[in-house]
């Protein structure tokens, strides 16, 4: 009877809906702005670029709709947007080589999830910085190209800003409020511990990824850096469980949803569709909407490839999340071994840096 008890305590939260009385707005303008740049991108020719320019408009997940103020919640996007294009710009031009774009992704997760843990920033979190970047890291290596695709992520950051201020002038008070400090977590050695942890096992995800010659490296570091999100043992425990059966129940919804040969403009709507569900979901049922992250990223990965056969990207997208979870789950049961962490905290308070010490 007991292990029956503690079998329904771990299993209880896979199927936990969480009804938090959440906005659908956010996620309608998320699937706007993704839906239009995407659409730009097949109108001009470019898909690839249209992806790069959506991945940049993902900013608009970081609207704090806490902020009572216009100016404050534009500071917060204008700077969530410098930091995507700092992160492809940095990731880009360290693919010349695989240990180079795996310390390059390492120091990025680092320092992008030291900010925002730093800061409180509220989930998304860092994802989409590491997403940025492990895109950037597995693209050929072209100097030239960096300004332009650079350009193309700066394009999506500012559409979503762009969107978002006319979102919270038609939505917020006419009477202006000033905007509340942002409140800083008071534990910097901790942070830095746990930052350098996660950045450790992305890197080391891609470095897996690419000596294994797989199809799509970048997808394993981003579904290391999506598990490593929990905030305990268990919540990575649950999110690797919900990434690896949503996955596989997502393929099958694919294999369904699409032709071998979608035509681009239908798939532009699938896209809008499948974001807005997404972005819906993802806050009240994780494992839910990873069935229907699952297409969103073969639909992604069908821009890029300039058409390839999209049925054949489905065991590959399986390989890829396997092996991104398990990396993350080992990285989880490091992060949250409250031993080895607080010994590794004592040890950073003992730096000469004082801003490393609690106050």
């Amino acid at each position: 009877m007991a292990e029956y008890r503690m079998f329904l305590e771990y299993v209880k939260p896979l199927l936990e809906w969480r009804s938090q009385r959440l906005s659908w707005h956010i996620p309608f303008l998320a699937a706007l702005g993704v839906g239009s740049l995407v659409g730009l991108g097949v109108w001009c020719g470019q898909p690839r670029q249209g992806m790069l320019a959506a991945t940049g408009a993902m900013v608009i997940l970081y609207l704090p709709q806490s902020l009572p103020s216009v100016a404050g919640r534009m500071v917060r996007l204008i700077i969530g947007s410098s930091g995507f294009v700092v992160s492809y710009v940095l990731g880009a031009a360290s693919a010349f080589h695989l240990a180079s774009a795996a310390v390059m992704l390492g120091i990025l997760t680092v320092l992008a999830t030291t900010v925002c843990r730093w800061n409180r920033v509220a989930p998304p979190g860092s994802f989409f910085f590491v997403l940025t970047g492990a895109i950037a890291c597995n693209a050929p290596f072209d100097p030239l190209a960096i300004p332009t695709n650079a350009g193309w992520v700066a394009l999506g950051g500012a559409t979503s800003c762009m969107v978002a201020f006319f979102y919270s002038v038609l939505t917020m008070s006419k009477e202006v409020i000033p905007s509340a400090p942002v409140a800083k977590d008071t534990r910097p050695a901790a942070i830095l511990v746990e930052s350098s942890v996660i950045g450790f096992f992305v890197a080391l995800s891609l470095l897996a990824a690419r000596l294994l010659k797989l199809e799509n490296p970048y997808w394993v570091p981003v579904s290391c850096a999506a598990i490593l999100q929990g905030g305990t043992f268990r919540a990575v425990w649950h999110r690797k469980v919900h990434r690896i059966l949503g996955t596989a129940v997502g393929m099958g919804l694919s294999w369904f949803l699409f032709p071998p040969v979608p035509d681009p403009v239908a798939l532009v709507g699938v896209v809008c569709v499948l974001v807005f569900v997404v972005e819906y979901l993802v806050p009240r049922h994780y494992g839910l909407a990873v069935i229907f992250i699952t297409p969103l990223t073969v639909s992604f990965a069908e821009f890029s490839s300039g058409g390839v056969p999209i049925h054949g990207l489905f065991m590959t997208r399986l390989m890829d999340i396997a092996l991104g979870s398990v990396i993350g789950a080992i990285g989880g049961w490091v992060l949250h071994h409250p031993q080895w962490c607080r010994g590794w905290e004592e040890r950073v308070k003992r730096l000469p840096w004082t801003v490393l010490r609690e106050g």
